[in-house]
C-alpha cells in the first residue's frame, strides 16, 4: 500500500502487523506514485467536497457513501466493483443489478447478470445484441427518437411544407410519428447507424 506523507499515517506499523499489508510512502509532491489513492480521492469528492467537515455527517450517511463506492464498477478491476471482487460471499449480485436497473428507470424482471466489458460503443452494442439475442427481434428505425411511438412511412408531398430547403433537395424517403409529428429522413446519421447495425446484426438493414 502506498501512503501519502502525513500524521494520519503514523500507525502504519500497526496496520502492517495486524493485516500483513506492507506500507510504502510516496515521495513528496509525487501523486503518480499512489494512483489508486488519487483516484479514490476524486470519487470521494463527488460526495464530500474538499474541505468537508465529516463531523457534520451521521455514520449512516458515511456508510452509504462507502457502499456506493464499493458497489461501483471500476475499469482497473475489469469492470467489476470492489465488493463483487473482494467480498463475493457477502455481495448480493442479483439485488445489486436490479437496483442499478431501477436507477436507470427499468424494473424487474429485466435483471442484468453481467457487466458489458467493453470501452467502445460499437463493441458494447455488439455484446448486448449477442447476450440478449436481439438479432432476430430488433427492428431498427421503427420508433420515434422523441417519444418512442411507432413510425410510419409518409410521402414527401405530405410533409413538404415542414422540410427545410436543403432536406427537400437531398432526400426523398421519409417517416413520421403520429404522436409528436416529428419527421425523419435518411440522412448522414441514419446511414452511419445503418452501417453499424448491419455489422452488428450480420445482415442488411
Amino acid at each position: 500500500m502506498a501512503y501519502d506523507q502525513g500524521r494520519e499515517m503514523a500507525a502504519h506499523q500497526q496496520l502492517t502487523f495486524d493485516s500483513g499489508v506492507k506500507v510504502y510512502f510516496a515521495d513528496p509532491h509525487s501523486p503518480w506514485q499512489r494512483g489508486i489513492n488519487e483516484n479514490t480521492n476524486g470519487l470521494l469528492r463527488q460526495y464530500l467536497p474538499k474541505g468537508s467537515d465529516l463531523s457534520g455527517f451521521a455514520q449512516d450517511e458515511l456508510d452509504e457513501i462507502a457502499r456506493k463506492l464499493n458497489t461501483r464498477p471500476r475499469k482497473s478491476l475489469g469492470f467489476k466493483c470492489p465488493a463483487e471482487l473482494f467480498t463475493p460471499d457477502a455481495f448480493d449480485f442479483k439485488q445489486h443489478h436490479v437496483a442499478l436497473l431501477c436507477t436507470w428507470g427499468l424494473k424487474p424482471p429485466y435483471v442484468v447478470k453481467h457487466y458489458v466489458h467493453a470501452l467502445k460503443p460499437e463493441q458494447q452494442l455488439l455484446k448486448i445484441f449477442r447476450r440478449l439475442d436481439l438479432t432476430a427481434s430488433a427492428k431498427p428505425f421503427s420508433l420515434c427518437l422523441e417519444c418512442n411511438a411507432p413510425l410510419r412511412p409518409i410521402t414527401k408531398a405530405e410533409v413538404l411544407e415542414r422540410l427545410s430547403e436543403r432536406v427537400r433537395e437531398q432526400h426523398e424517403r421519409f417517416a413520421t410519428c403520429d404522436v409528436c409529428r416529428r419527421v425523419f429522413w435518411e440522412g448522414s446519421h441514419w446511414r452511419r447507424m445503418r452501417t453499424l447495425l448491419a455489422t452488428v446484426m450480420g445482415r442488411e438493414i
